[in-house]
């Protein structure tokens, strides 16, 4: 009877400790402005793409300083050359594996 009040205990005990939190929320978003820069990088898509590279625009972050690298940004036509000053959101989906975010354009501040 003793073990099982103790097995019983800490079944609860585990229970009681398990996370409520909303850990089912994969996507996230969030609005940032960015300088996007005159020059693009060329970047492998993923370890199994081969040698194939393809052109990345180099944004960087205006709060962190932080580079972002995409291969575009919806509803943005870059031209090589020109500095841009934007306002995206970057949404990144958790669930894809080895998801780099995508980005939309809001506005174009410069």
């Amino acid at each position: 009877m003793k073990n099982y009040l103790i097995t019983t205990s800490v079944f609860v005990a585990m229970l009681a400790s398990c996370s409520t939190s909303d850990d089912n929320n994969t996507i996230t978003t969030k609005e940032m402005n960015v300088e996007v820069q005159p020059y693009v990088v060329m970047m492998s898509p993923g370890p199994f793409s081969g040698t194939q590279e393809i052109p990345h625009l180099v944004l960087i972050e205006e709060k962190t300083n932080k580079k972002h690298y995409t291969p575009g940004i919806e509803g943005f036509d870059y031209k090589e050359g020109t500095k841009y000053k934007l306002r995206v959101k970057f949404t990144l989906d958790k669930s894809i594996m080895d998801s780099g975010g995508t980005y939309k354009l809001i506005k174009i501040i410069k």
